[in-house]
């Protein structure tokens, strides 16, 4: 194997520790459920994976508009899914604060208002 080789297939590892991290500790608390039963599993992962595309959609929207800090070690202070689940926590918790916001943040999600909602919610978000 060359060198390039491993690198490629280390790379594939990391993302998937990555994504472990994102459904585990450094996020939706995956392992905090307790749940051993096969089906009860299945659908717990189900609600999680879609959590985690909608966190990982709102931090790409947010990094397309604003741009992340970078740190001296040249990495991003934060990761695009932990920039989406803030944004997300912080519409779901604000709700009755700003429930025009929460609800062009859920309409974000639907593929026929997406591009529409995207020009609304914009200037909500800064």
């Amino acid at each position: 194997m060359s060198p390039k080789d491993v690198f490629g297939i280390y790379r594939q590892r990391w993302e998937i520790e990555t994504l472990f991290s994102c459904l585990k500790t450094r996020g939706l608390n995956f392992e905090d459920t307790h749940v051993t039963k096969h089906d009860r599993l299945s659908r717990i992962f189900g609600v999680l994976s879609i959590a985690l595309v909608c966190c990982l959609n709102t931090g790409e929207f947010l990094i397309r508009h604003k741009e992340i800090l970078i740190k001296n070690h040249q990495r991003k202070a934060r990761s695009i899914f932990r920039l989406g689940w803030k944004q997300l926590a912080f519409a779901i918790t604000n709700y009755y604060q700003n429930s025009q916001r929460f609800r062009r943040m859920v309409n974000l999600f639907s593929l026929t208002n997406c591009h529409q909602e995207l020009d609304k919610l914009s200037p909500l978000l800064w």
